[in-house]
């Protein structure tokens, strides 16, 4: 499970106690507690004593549970941060969470923390609902929580509206975990000089003889990109040269030398690449194989390129696994940790053209 550090919007000042409460419960209910911090931070801000008609708090409980817990509502309120936070553990507990993730056949653990964080925002709306459940257990994510509209930043309240919001909620305020490479770490690094790129391998823990082909090395790729301690060596490395190539501040113009170093580390022989545009040629002169967008799979290259190089729009980046058609969970420059993205352009990113395959 992962150990959250900062980021994820919580307070930056005098947070021990608050980042502590945060992993225990997610740990208790295996759920990712950046996923927690923010649906605190959409439910209150971060006040403890928010009170919205009868809900209060950082996650705006309602006076039923107060109640149970022996406190009333000034009681409550006084609480500290972390107190509140282990609370919500209870309200979790109040309301069998576990049971019925179990029950519904909701994996929730396996999900991306922007989904996890809308199935948890979809539980404060309704514990004890059963349609999106159900719909969530079988991969239908479009079904609304409530039958009515909340904040208009949530949509429709299905997990579908939530997820997206999330997702760009985490973009700006992306988590910290323990053992990972952030932005801030990335760029201390660049300006300091890394550590030697054998010292990286070993901090991945990549230990692979070369294949004899590229698709031999699949796997391995998926494996390094899936990870995020591994995931968030490569981006470290791929800063660094960044920052030797050109002057460029990683992330942007990141996304090349990023699938780079992942191609490096799984043992396909390719060089440094900066540009989208050249990666994928190289990969096509390696005897890669071009796949129409909606028949992506496991290990695919996702490109965005045309016929000639864009600054701007053109994208390169690994498939991780494919949802469906559209979705799929990928690992490039622009996030910390494996994300979704949609071929479509869904969400204001630039569509996939093609996807190239190792055979």
């Amino acid at each position: 499970m992962n150990q959250l550090v900062a980021g994820a919007s919580v307070p930056e000042r005098n947070n021990a106690d608050i980042l502590a409460a945060l992993n225990n419960v997610a740990q208790k209910f295996a759920v990712d507690p950046a996923a927690i911090a923010a649906i605190i931070h959409s439910e209150s801000v971060w006040d403890t004593r928010c009170v919205t008609g009868s809900y209060i708090g950082l996650t705006q409980v309602g006076p039923d549970f107060v109640e149970s817990l022996g406190l009333d509502t000034s009681a409550f309120l006084n609480l500290g941060a972390a107190d509140q936070i282990n609370d919500y553990g209870r309200w979790l507990a109040y309301y069998n969470y576990s049971q019925q993730m179990t029950r519904y056949s909701m994996n929730v653990a396996a999900q991306p923390i922007a989904r996890q964080a809308a199935v948890l925002q979809a539980v404060q709306f309704s514990p004890n609902g059963v349609k999106w459940k159900k719909a969530f257990g079988q991969g239908d994510y479009s079904v609304p929580s409530t039958l009515s509209k909340q904040a208009r930043f949530l949509g429709d309240t299905s997990i579908s509206d939530m997820e997206a919001y999330y997702t760009g909620f985490f973009q700006q305020h992306p988590p910290s975990y323990a053992g990972n490479f952030g932005p801030t770490a990335m760029l201390a690094r660049a300006a300091n000089a890394l550590a030697p790129a054998a010292a990286l391998e070993a901090n991945a823990g990549i230990q692979a003889a070369a294949p004899s082909q590229d698709k031999d090395a699949i796997a391995n790729l998926i494996a390094l990109g899936s990870d995020i301690s591994s995931l968030n060596a490569a981006q470290a490395t791929a800063a660094q040269r960044l920052l030797n190539f050109d002057g460029e501040i990683y992330p942007s113009d990141g996304c090349a030398i990023t699938l780079s170093v992942l191609l490096q580390k799984a043992q396909i022989n390719i060089a440094d690449t900066y540009l989208a545009f050249d990666l994928g040629n190289k990969l096509k002169g390696r005897g890669w194989t071009v796949v129409p967008v909606g028949g992506q799979q496991a290990g695919d290259v996702g490109s965005t390129c045309g016929p000639t190089p864009h600054h701007g729009t053109d994208h390169i980046y690994l498939v991780l696994k494919p949802v469906n058609s559209d979705e799929m969970l990928i690992a490039d420059n622009q996030a910390q940790a494996p994300h979704f993205r949609w071929a479509s352009g869904k969400g204001g990113k630039s569509p996939t053209t093609f996807f190239l395959r190792a055979t």
